[in-house]
Parts: structure tokens; C-alpha cells; sequence
């Protein structure tokens, strides 16, 4: 195997991620990729490049001890069948899982660099360079719906007894499971420029990136997988996948399918067509649609507590919303 360069694509949930995978990262003939599943049938990810990838999402400090070595060994054995001399791999559930199914222990998000500096490390000891990409979005526009699929799933199921707005209030000073510290990325860059060298960190706001003009988001991935910035500007061209609920107003956030909706009217005795949803998406549960629930807009909050690590995040890796 010729292999010079890794490259990791670090995506946060619900910032573009597949969208990227599937145009810039899957169509570029360049790029050695180990895809997930793609919606476009494109190949399966590798049984070892998952086995990294779940090791690093979910694994303690103890379980990256313990696997380390055999999973970079089968990880290097899958990759040696293309003997390219770049590849491409993408992680995904950056966050800490609300329930983990695979170790079964809460997982900081902020030991990840770390934990991939230590599976790596005895290939960047061959001289292998490894370089990273973080994806971001703006706190305000991916947090109420993932809190707010959070709650209701949790709600449902008699986890949570609080109105969302104290769970929200919650999710974003918790300490424990780390779902607001989780999201200031300034910290987590830092953890990456710690481990991998400045140099070798990129970070990328995919609300650029799916603009689809010249900027600076696009410059990095552009950088990044070392192809021109054209290059992936015209890769990218319609194909934004994950881009939803554009002209809806404020609060108004992709929710759950009806059968979460309809388990949580069951399990709470709370009229779904009442206070959370209108009497159009009751329609839509009935025909098995997917549902939204009407929330305040809670910019001002979200904001207000991540306002210092965004502007070291501008200042710092020059990444603003």
C-alpha cells in the first residue's frame, strides 16, 4: 500500500454531512472514499472502517486501549485493496449518543481527537500524514430540532416530565451528558489542532458550502481533499440532499414519523391536535406522514450561550453563521 495521506471528514450531525459524502466526496474519482450507504446505492463502508468508526464514537478510554491495534490493523488490510495513496474516510455521531447501544457508557466528545491520535498513531509513525475536517453549523438551526427529537422520544417514554423549554435549558448547561458543551466547536478544533497539528485542521460551515459560490468554507474542503476549489464547487451542483424546511417560519422543526407521535399521545394522554401540533399534522399522522412540531423560537437562548465560543471560532478558525 502506497498510502500517504488520511484524511478524516468529522461531520456534526445535521450540518450537511451526507450531502457532502454523496457529491464532493463519492463523485470525485481522485478520492479514495470509504463511503457509508449512500441514497444513491453507492458502496457499502468497509466491516473494519465501521468497526473504527463505532470504536471512536462510543468506545471508553479503556475500550481505544484495548482495540486499537486490531482495528487498525484490519482498517489498514481493507484499505491496502486500493492502494491509492490518499483516502478518504467519514465519521459520523459526533455527539454523545442519548442511549449508547454500543458500550453502553456516556462518551466525551472532547476525548475524540485523542482517541483517533491513539488508534493512529503507529501509522502516522510510518511518516503518514492525517488531516482532518470538521463540518459546523449555527447552534440556533440544528439544536432545537435535535433537542426537540430528543425530548419527545424521551417524553414518550416517561425519561422527561419538564416543559421543552426547561428541557432545552437543561440540554444546554448540562455538564454530564454534554450535549452544550458538545457544541462548542472553538473547543473541540482545539482538541483536533491539539492532537493532529494546527496545520492539519480544517474546518467548514456547510451553509457556505451548499451556497454554492466561492468562499472560504469552500477553500477549506477545497484544501482539504487537495482538489480545486471549482473542482468542488461543480461536485456539489444540485445535489444538497439534507437541505429542509426552507421558507417555514421559526420553530417549526422536522419532529418524528407518526408512530413516534402516536407512542407519545398513547404513553402521555396528551391530544396531539391540542397544543403541540395543528390539525394539518394530525391529517399527517393519520396517512402515516412524517409530523412537525410548532416551537417557540429560542434563538436568543441558544445563542447567548454559545456567543463566547463563536467569537473565538471566528477569531480563531475564521468560521462564522
Amino acid at each position: 500500500m502506497m498510502l500517504k495521506t488520511l484524511l478524516l471528514h468529522l461531520g456534526y450531525p445535521k450540518t450537511g454531512t451526507t450531502t457532502l459524502q454523496a457529491t464532493v466526496f463519492a463523485k470525485a474519482p481522485e478520492l479514495n472514499f470509504f463511503a457509508k450507504t449512500l441514497k444513491d446505492g453507492h458502496e457499502y463502508v468497509p466491516e473494519s472502517v465501521e468497526a473504527f468508526r463505532t470504536l471512536i464514537n462510543y468506545g471508553t478510554a479503556f475500550h481505544v486501549r484495548d482495540r486499537a491495534a486490531p482495528v487498525l490493523e484490519n482498517m489498514l488490510a481493507a484499505m491496502a485493496a486500493r492502494p491509492e495513496e490518499k483516502v478518504l474516510l467519514s465519521l459520523e455521531g459526533l455527539t454523545n449518543p442519548f442511549v449508547d447501544t454500543n458500550y453502553t457508557q456516556p462518551k466525551d466528545i472532547f476525548r475524540k481527537a485523542s482517541d483517533i491520535r491513539r488508534v493512529l498513531a503507529p501509522l502516522i509513525d510510518t511518516g503518514v500524514r492525517v488531516k482532518i475536517l470538521v463540518t459546523v453549523r449555527r447552534q440556533t438551526e440544528l439544536l432545537p430540532s435535535l433537542f426537540s427529537q430528543i425530548y419527545l422520544q424521551g417524553f414518550s417514554s416517561g425519561l422527561f416530565e419538564a416543559s421543552y423549554e426547561g428541557f432545552l435549558d437543561f440540554m444546554l448547561r448540562d455538564e454530564i451528558m454534554g450535549f452544550g458543551p458538545d457544541f462548542r466547536y472553538d473547543a473541540f478544533l482545539d482538541h483536533c489542532a491539539d492532537a493532529f497539528g494546527s496545520e492539519n485542521v480544517y474546518a467548514a460551515s456547510m451553509k457556505g458550502v451548499l451556497g454554492q459560490a466561492p468562499c472560504r468554507d469552500t477553500a477549506a474542503i477545497a484544501e482539504f481533499i487537495e482538489l480545486g476549489e471549482d473542482r468542488c464547487i461543480a461536485l456539489i451542483g444540485d445535489g444538497r440532499l439534507n437541505v429542509r424546511n426552507k421558507g417555514k417560519r421559526k420553530g417549526r422543526r422536522m419532529m418524528t414519523t407518526s408512530r413516534g407521535a402516536i407512542r407519545f399521545q398513547k404513553n402521555t394522554g396528551l391530544s396531539l391536535t391540542r397544543k403541540a401540533f395543528s390539525f394539518a399534522d394530525q391529517l399527517r399522522i393519520k396517512r402515516g406522514r412524517r409530523v412537525f412540531w410548532h416551537l417557540r423560537d429560542h434563538s436568543e437562548m441558544i445563542d447567548a450561550y454559545y456567543a463566547d465560543s463563536n467569537a473565538r471560532l471566528a477569531e480563531t478558525y475564521d468560521i462564522s453563521f
